[in-house]
């Protein structure tokens, strides 16, 4: 025996799932009481990245004290990142520990962002790339801007050669040397 207040959750759900949001939303205002209603709010913006203003967003995230609103900012981050959307990332982005946002973060720094960033970008940056043994899709960005600005010592491309050598990389080692 559901609540009428559960069922109207439950229906809401449902209605998101199947992307029936003009009759999600006529049920959603009934919930605007109910302590499960972010959740329902943070599923619907999480679908609609795209098409959700800024503004939206921030309000939800800086409104909402829960881990959905840190999720929400991290899956948010990655759709501005992909979209290269940089001046919006930059003022959202807090450090997080995706090293996907964090190579976002580096790229976004250093094409958009001041110089306090592009400072923090480089720290970020030259670690990610010390430490990685191979950077993904997301981090080529930080060896191209890491090597277009120069920061990458001798210091740097040995301690980096060093651990693909530890991790036994040795493709990735002799590339390196280079």
């Amino acid at each position: 025996n559901l609540t009428v207040q559960q069922q109207a959750f439950l229906d809401a759900y449902e209605l998101l799932r199947k992307k029936h949001y003009k009759k999600y939303r006529v049920i959603r205002k009934q919930l605007d009481d109910y302590a499960l209603a972010p959740h329902l709010d943070y599923y619907y913006l999480r679908d609609n990245l795209t098409s959700t203003s800024p503004a939206r967003i921030e309000f939800f995230i800086k409104n909402n004290g829960t881990y959905l609103a840190e999720r929400l900012r991290s899956e948010w981050l990655m759709s501005l990142g992909q979209a290269k959307k940089w001046q919006t990332f930059l003022k959202f982005y807090t450090p997080q520990k995706k090293e996907a946002l964090q190579c976002y973060f580096v790229e976004a720094a250093y094409k958009k962002g001041s110089e306090y960033e592009k400072r923090e970008a480089k720290s970020l940056g030259q670690e990610l790339w010390r430490t990685s043994t191979r950077l993904t899709k997301n981090c080529a960005e930080v060896d191209t801007v890491l090597r277009q600005h120069k920061h990458l010592s001798g210091t740097l491309v040995w301690q980096r050669i060093e651990n693909a050598l530890n991790q036994r990389v040795y493709s990735r080692a002799l590339y390196l040397k280079r």
